[in-house]
């Protein structure tokens, strides 16, 4: 799909990340949009294995996303039928719209690919908060290197107001530790839907040092495994196949959707082979895979068309 640009403005970063804080645009598919949305929705509602119900509708949310943005005149904007849902309508689809920027973002200017609910992870049993604190980061996150990183999300169908940023900031920096670790960044992603080019809040605030905050206690084992736990459990419930991609790689990928009669009905989902084979071997796994591709994830998780080159045994992507 073809690329638009949003507006995003960075700035609080210091030390390793301080050359991000300027003002620039960003080039995102609207297809990159649609991954990211259901790459995190995946991670909500359980395992996929007992409930299929919280899968269907996330990717629902995901075809939300394909449905209210468009490209004009180069520009990533919100589609004028957006207008037309009520109130209710707008929080829910803004949500996810935040989530979603959020995870393009941290990856792309941070070289964060995973990234997780942390509420999620709390209710499971496989998060152990412990500090004052009431309020903390939506997710949690891990760089190629295995450094930890916290990020507030947040997105408005208007404008994202000064006061929504400065709480979230607060938020934010109300983690203190992950797993003995300070976390590398503390990071807010607001994202204003209503303007145009839609425009990304990315700050970084300075840590509260006042507050006593909270510690994150989580495995990176745990971390992983419930990263890429639900993908896994989809792949092996459908009829699946290991396919060269591009030549970047042995992806186990099946169909996205029951029907080829619609839109999306060719579509595959896929995940690198060795991390189906083994989550713990991600951080080495996604060595090597390119950055800023529509299609391919940093975390291993491609969805694409079917397009294949018999000549060279490879999807075409």
């Amino acid at each position: 799909m073809f690329k638009g640009r949003a507006h995003l403005k960075t700035s609080g970063f210091s030390g390793n990340y301080a050359h991000l804080n300027k003002n620039k645009y960003v080039d995102l598919s609207i297809l990159s949009v649609f991954k990211a949305t259901v790459v995190v929705g995946m991670q909500r509602g359980g395992s996929i294995a007992a409930n299929w119900k919280p899968f269907i509708h996330k990717l629902g949310m995901g075809l939300s996303a394909t449905a209210f943005l468009e490209i004009d005149n180069q520009n990533l904007i919100l589609s004028p039928e957006f207008k037309d849902l009520d109130g209710t309508e707008k929080g829910v689809v803004s949500y996810w719209y935040g989530m979603a920027f959020a995870k393009l973002i941290v990856d792309a200017e941070l070289k964060v690919p995973w990234l997780e609910h942390v509420d999620e992870k709390w209710k499971s049993g496989k998060l152990i908060l412990s500090g004052a604190s009431k309020e903390r980061g939506d997710l949690a996150g891990m760089d190629r290197g295995g450094g930890w990183h916290v990020v507030e999300a947040k997105g408005r169908s208007h404008s994202c107001t000064s006061k929504l940023v400065k709480d979230a900031k607060q938020q934010a920096s109300n983690v203190k530790m992950i797993e003995n670790q300070i976390p590398e960044t503390r990071s807010v992603v607001a994202v204003s839907l209503g303007k145009q080019p839609i425009s990304i809040i990315f700050t970084d605030p300075p840590s509260n040092e006042d507050v006593e905050g909270e510690i994150w206690k989580v495995s990176r084992e745990d971390f992983f495994e419930k990263y890429y736990r639900n993908i896994i459990e989809y792949l092996k419930s459908q009829e699946h196949e290991r396919v060269n991609l591009g030549g970047k790689g042995i992806f186990v990928c099946a169909r996205l959707f029951p029907r080829e009669e619609t839109r999306w009905g060719r579509a595959k989902i896929g995940l690198l082979q060795n991390i189906f084979l083994n989550p713990q071997t991600a951080l080495h796994a996604v060595e090597g895979l390119p950055e800023g591709d529509s299609k391919i994830g940093s975390d291993g998780i491609v969805i694409f068309d079917t397009v294949w080159d018999s000549e060279r045994d490879e999807i075409i992507l």
